[in-house]
């Protein structure tokens, strides 16, 4: 029997930035314990504390050479002891746009539940061509994440495991910090065909391999809403209520404004 584990981290915010990154990697019980010597040696080395955060180290002032040297380093280490990336976004105007014609965020949750949902179902398809009958997969996320209470309910109510919250001082948190700020700021800038130079490094291998991350995109959320028969706003009262159950003994119920 194989432990492993998946450590999430979400780039973006659906307040006030167009995009929402749920990213992290997946890797071998006894390849996060390597991790984590390797990571933290790389941190004292640069004497950057003893918590990476990727925001926090893009205003401090490096020389463009010693910046691209210390997240040459932090891949590295990362894909010596990781097995693979999982990304997930999605477009937050697309999402108000159809969250305004369909009840998405009553049936599916706020941005960061459907993402946090379609990245589960790519590590489902991962898993089942990956995993032995006897291997276990264990999922934590970064707490503090704005409407994890939402996915909660989303993921009680699919039945899929719950994610474990765990501190940002986590090493085993801070590369998925790292990939989802990289990816946030390539679909930020227009998605270009080349992806910069950090984000090219954090996922070239896999990307050799098969395409890895998805997108909701307006057509990805208004094929959601037909194929899960989620109700169009106009047909919908003030005061109507949606509501489903997301375990036994809670109902999980919104009214429609």
């Amino acid at each position: 029997m194989t432990e492993l584990a998946l450590y999430l981290d979400d780039g973006g915010h659906p307040d006030d930035q167009p995009y929402l990154v749920v990213a992290g990697y997946v890797a071998t019980e006894a390849q996060w314990i390597a991790f984590e010597s390797a990571w933290r040696q790389i941190l004292n080395r640069f004497k950057l504390g003893s918590e990476f955060h990727m925001t926090d180290f893009m205003r401090d002032r490096y020389t463009t050479l010693k910046r691209d040297q210390i997240l040459g380093e932090l891949a590295l280490t990362t894909k010596r002891h990781t097995l693979r990336p999982f990304v997930c976004a999605i477009d937050i105007a697309a999402w108000k746009r159809v969250n305004s014609e369909f009840a998405l965020e009553e049936c599916h949750g706020a941005p960061f539940a459907i993402a946090a949902r379609g990245l589960q179902k790519e590590l489902r398809f991962w898993e089942a061509e990956n995993l032995g009958a006897g291997d276990r997969m264990l999922v934590f996320v970064e707490e503090g994440t704005k409407h994890y209470g939402q996915m909660e309910q989303i993921f009680k109510r699919d039945k899929i495991p719950l994610p474990a919250r765990v501190p940002k001082s986590m090493p085993q948190v801070q590369p998925s910090d790292i990939l989802a700020w990289e990816m946030f700021n390539w679909l930020k800038n227009g998605s270009p065909r080349h992806a910069g130079r950090n984000l090219d490094r954090l996922t070239r291998p896999i990307r050799k391999q098969q395409g890895f991350g998805a997108i909701f995109y307006e057509t990805d959320l208004r094929s959601l809403c037909r194929d899960s028969n989620v109700l169009l706003r106009a047909s919908l009262r003030p005061g109507d209520t949606i509501v489903f159950h997301s375990e036994k003994k809670r109902l999980r119920k919104r009214t429609i404004k």
